[in-house]
């Protein structure tokens, strides 16, 4: 009696345990589709950053070698020409910090 009550008891539960596999099965995929996409962000982003490091690690080299020159009117006209007040890159990214002040 005890063994048929066990038995029935468990074959009821088995569509709630099927269900609940799936609905895990299922936020298994979707975390590893948002960590994948994640990364690949991350990696564009990083592509991103080291390109602007490169062209600014050259506009310094640009600027020291300027300001070695003696030469002002030439010096003055390549500052001109080296776009100082470089605007925001397209899709630029913003990173925000968050402060909280204690009082």
């Amino acid at each position: 009696m005890q063994t048929e009550r066990q038995q029935k008891v468990f074959r009821s539960s088995l569509p709630l345990k099927e269900s609940v596999e799936r609905g895990l099965n299922e936020l298994i995929h979707t975390i590893k589709e948002k960590k994948e996409t994640t990364e690949k962000q991350a990696q564009t982003f990083i592509k991103e950053l080291e390109q602007e490091i490169s062209e600014l690690m050259k506009r310094r080299t640009e600027v020291e070698e300027l300001s070695q020159s003696e030469d002002h009117l030439h010096l003055l006209q390549s500052v001109q020409s080296l776009n100082i007040h470089h605007p925001p890159r397209t899709g630029q990214r913003s990173a925000s910090v968050h402060h909280t002040m204690g009082l």
